[in-house]
């Protein structure tokens, strides 16, 4: 377990709470010495069926892992996301009508970055969900966002980082994620802001092509809702580097 305490609390609360979380059933938390989680990239391949899910509707999680967790990588991938998340929702939400749960945008797995692809849908299946996704990827890549595009969002998420802490929960996420780090000079967003700009559109199309290329590690995650078919064969996998995980 990991915690961070910030605002109006001194030592004493805060060895409070360490012994109260340290009563819990199961945990392991002194609060003297932790080892910071390692998360690596992706296995080539493994697939999982787990227990069903009885719902109305069917949803798929497409998580493409970056190729490496430096500080550049994490720029690339947020500056991904925050490019890719109107053009996934205007072509799969507004334009195809795929369902009322549609969005993308950059995660961060501990300190290993990359982008995800969500939809959840009452009226189609995992595997038509999936191939427009996979085709919206396909078109992305083919013809890609322009410069111009990319130097617009590119200057916004500078200039959203180098905004001051204008809440006390603004600032302890800034803590937070330069703890997740592993860091404690809080300067994550600073150095995150360096590499942005730093960053040119040729860079940044040949990172794009390297996680959403055919030679990405990614993670899916289907559920399949109850009308479909229960065989559990799964026949719409992409090549590359794939884990799946399936609620079947």
């Amino acid at each position: 377990m990991i915690g961070l305490a910030h605002g109006n609390i001194d030592r004493s609360g805060a060895r409070q709470l360490i012994n109260a979380f340290a009563e819990l059933g199961n945990c392991q938390c002194g609060g003297v010495k932790h080892e910071n989680v390692r998360v690596r990239l992706l296995q080539d391949s493994f697939n999982y069926v787990l227990p069903k899910v009885f719902h109305n509707d069917s949803a798929v999680i497409w998580y493409l892992q970056a190729p490496a967790h430096t500080t550049q990588s994490i720029a690339l991938s947020w500056l991904t996301g925050e490019i890719l998340s109107p053009l996934f929702y205007r072509e799969l939400r507004t334009e195809q009508q795929l369902g009322y749960v549609v969005n993308a945008g950059a995660h961060m797995i501990y300190r290993w970055p990359g982008v995800f692809f969500r939809v959840q849908s009452p009226t189609y299946d995992e595997a038509a969900i999936y191939q427009r996704m996979h085709t919206f990827v396909e078109t992305l890549l083919a013809e890609p966002p322009t410069e111009e595009v990319f130097e617009q969002y590119r200057v916004n998420l500078i200039e959203q980082l180098a905004q001051p802490d204008n809440t006390q929960f603004a600032r302890s996420s800034r803590y937070w994620h330069a703890l997740m780090q592993g860091g404690k000079a809080f300067d994550f967003q600073q150095q995150l802001i360096v590499a942005l700009e730093k960053l040119d559109y040729s860079l940044w199309l040949n990172m794009l092509g390297d996680m959403l290329g055919g030679s990405w590690h990614s993670l899916l995650l289907g559920a399949q809702n109850k009308v479909w078919s229960e065989s559990g064969e799964v026949d719409y996998l992409p090549e590359g580097k794939n884990s799946f995980i399936r609620f079947d």
